[in-house]
């Protein structure tokens, strides 16, 4: 016997997954094409201590999951490929992939991301 919000909560558990889904496909595809002019001008060379204080935040916050050279670890890919632009990887880090990666938009601010992103960007040279 069935209680009257069953059906509903059934509904929205799929729902939920088919989103869930959905929302990792795009990110996979978005983080696996390649660089759009659309999405702003290519990034410039960054600076020494850009990328010193990027290798501090990668080691404090991505390390354990994606090694801490980047290679990709138990819990996380490689960053050695990415072919997305900066706007991407920009709303992946601040807001995480479903049940795969926490989003750190409460424990780094814009610019931290943006040097974080520079940081990961000398691996794709």
């Amino acid at each position: 016997m069935r209680r009257p919000g069953e059906a509903k909560a059934l509904l929205l558990a799929v729902l939920a997954v088919i989103f869930a889904g959905l929302s990792f496909q795009y990110i996979s595809r978005a983080l696996a094409r390649p660089w759009s002019s659309e999405e702003g001008a290519q990034p410039r060379a960054a600076s020494t201590e850009t990328l010193l204080h990027g290798s501090e935040l990668y080691v404090a916050n991505c390390a354990v999951c994606h090694g801490y050279d980047g290679s990709g670890a138990r819990y996380g890919p490689t960053l050695h490929q990415l072919q997305a632009g900066d706007p991407v990887l920009t709303l992946v880090i601040e807001s995480g992939v479903r049940r795969e990666m926490p989003g750190f938009s409460k424990k780094l601010d814009n610019a931290q991301i943006q040097t974080l992103i520079s940081y990961l960007r000398g691996w794709n040279k």
